[in-house]
């Protein structure tokens, strides 16, 4: 018997829809980061694709790369390549990328090192690298609850590993995926503070009835670096 694909199961399209946090996130992130137009972009394990697919919607040259052809499904004009990372290198030249964007990837190896070693080789000079990946001491409780989730990371080994990767000017932080918080006024800075609250005081078993009370829980870490 044939067995299912990861995606078709983590991330059921009826149980997890497409929404339109992808093209809020990347929006933020081509600001922060003061990603130009054109800028050529890979998006490491794409997944569905949907993230990439709002690189290429804001302007930047987006390509992607997996180990299934679940994201060229959706997204059928999409550049797509196949392969297994845990095995091979990632099929693109040296220095080919402006950025490498990498999201809910490095948790699943057992040797991300290699992952991130093949992003500073593809990143051109002065490139950048987005890393987002789950805050281990936010998800103590779930993160296993993906049984593809092999490594856990906080600030310091997130760090750690893209400085081992020769990478520099690297920057880590917790990061919340609300698109609310994300904006510097007084509202942004009131719902943070709910937003911690919830963290503390609102049980876990309600996480499944709001989307503020799941993502005030479950933080990343967005790290960032140069090649």
């Amino acid at each position: 018997m044939k067995s299912k694909n990861y995606l078709d199961v983590v991330y059921d399209q009826k149980e997890k829809p497409f929404t339109t946090y992808p093209k809020k996130l990347i929006s933020h992130l081509i600001r922060r980061f003061n990603i130009e137009i054109n800028s050529k972009v890979l998006d490491v394990c794409c997944g569905r694709g949907e993230f990439i697919n709002e690189f290429i919607n804001l302007g930047l040259e987006g390509h992607g790369v997996d180990i299934n052809d679940t994201a060229k499904k959706h997204f059928p004009a999409l550049s797509l390549k196949l392969v297994d990372l845990e095995k091979d290198k990632l099929p693109y030249n040296d220095n080919e990328f402006d950025i490498v964007f990498n999201k809910s990837v490095v948790e699943h190896f057992l040797s991300p090192e290699k992952i991130i070693k093949e992003c500073y080789r593809v990143l051109k000079p002065g490139g950048i690298i987005i890393t987002m990946t789950p805050s281990w001491e936010h998800n103590l409780k779930n993160f296993y609850d993906d049984f593809t989730h092999k490594q856990p990371f906080n600030l310091t080994s997130i760090k750690d590993l893209h400085k081992t990767s020769n990478f520099s000017q690297i920057k880590a932080e917790h990061f919340i995926q609300l698109p609310q918080l994300w904006k510097k006024n007084v509202l942004s800075k009131i719902l943070y503070f709910i937003s911690l609250l919830t963290r503390i005081f609102v049980p876990n078993s309600l996480k499944k009835n709001s989307k503020f009370i799941f993502f005030s829980k479950e933080i990343m870490i967005l790290c960032s670096a140069k090649k």
